[in-house]
């Protein structure tokens, strides 16, 4: 199976349409999936889990600099809890440095939003095809 990742028009109907307009970057990739049972939110979970360790070391130093001018420690993007069940995570719970919005097999919102910035990333499942292949697309 091809695992390249290629750019791609945003899916329609999907949770985060509400929160682009105007926005000021979107960006939108899809990629052929090896696991098509995978909920949104595994796909997302296991993409959070996978960071790589300097850009999480990056994140610990912009936390530590942007505690001065009264922004938040938004902690790690690779903290994830890889054995929690799907079924356990609700609105409002943490993922990595974000806050989960909405939560179902085929889409998953999580935003994170302070005084500067709001940033929106949805992953979302699209429907199998006959060969019984899937298509996940990621949008910020």
């Amino acid at each position: 199976m091809n695992t390249t990742v290629h750019p791609c028009p945003p899916p329609p109907h999907s949770a985060i349409a509400l929160h682009a307009s105007g926005a000021d970057f979107v960006d939108c990739h899809q990629v052929q999936v090896r696991d098509p049972q995978r909920t949104a939110l595994r796909h997302l979970l296991t993409m959070l889990a996978a960071t790589p360790p300097w850009l999480d070391n990056l994140m610990k130093l912009r936390n530590q600099l942007v505690q001065a001018v009264g922004l938040k420690d938004l902690g790690s993007l690779a903290r994830v809890d890889l054995a929690r069940p799907d079924e356990d995570y609700q609105p409002g719970d943490r993922v990595g440095i974000f806050t989960l919005l909405a939560n179902s097999e085929d889409e998953v919102l999580v935003a994170d939003q302070d005084k500067h910035l709001d940033v929106f990333l949805a992953v979302t499942r699209l429907p199998l095809t006959a060969d019984g292949t899937r298509t996940v697309v990621l949008r910020r």
